[in-house]
């Protein structure tokens, strides 16, 4: 005898996802694109510090120049913006926030951030410059950022504010 088999039909129940199954997916839709886009939006940020803090850099020739020059000696007092060259311009500093500053050895550029977004804005970005007996310049960034927020700085900037460099030991 031969049977014949039928497509056995599948009940409601069985068809699609049940509304528990849907909201469940859109839970987990909604929770990823959550942490999406908090890291898209950091990743924005650290780009523009990191901008600005290249645009920083570009004081650090001149300095060079001037520390060769001193031989050893410490950085003249009178050392402003003016000494070292033309401030860069960028929309990611505020205009007319460019300062430097020097105590015996110690050279601090400092520039106030703009346009960075979330907790950089209104913060100062710092590069020190300390000047070695043999006229060399060693380098460190710095800034008064609150600490939570150090992950939003470029990586040479991520550091506590108050470090700077020791001199080189002979």
């Amino acid at each position: 005898m031969k049977q014949v088999f039928r497509a056995r039909r599948a009940t409601p129940a069985q068809q699609g996802l049940t509304l528990i199954g849907q909201m469940m997916v859109l839970l987990l839709v909604g929770a990823l694109g959550a942490v999406a886009l908090s890291s898209w939006l950091d990743v924005q940020v650290r780009e523009r510090a990191t901008e600005a803090y290249n645009q920083l850099e570009a004081i650090k020739p001149a300095a060079e120049k001037l520390g060769r020059e001193q031989r050893g000696q410490p950085w003249p007092t009178s050392l402003a913006m003016a000494t070292l060259g033309e401030a860069p311009a960028g929309s990611h500093f505020v205009p007319g926030s460019w300062q430097a500053s020097a105590q015996e050895r110690l050279l601090t550029v400092s520039v106030q951030l703009q346009d960075t977004g979330r907790h950089l804005d209104g913060q100062r970005l710092l590069l020190k410059g300390w000047l070695e007996e043999d006229g060399d310049v060693r380098w460190v960034c710095a800034s008064d950022v609150d600490p939570r927020w150090h992950k939003q700085l470029p990586a040479p900037c991520q550091y506590k504010p108050s470090r700077s460099p020791e001199p080189k030991s002979e």
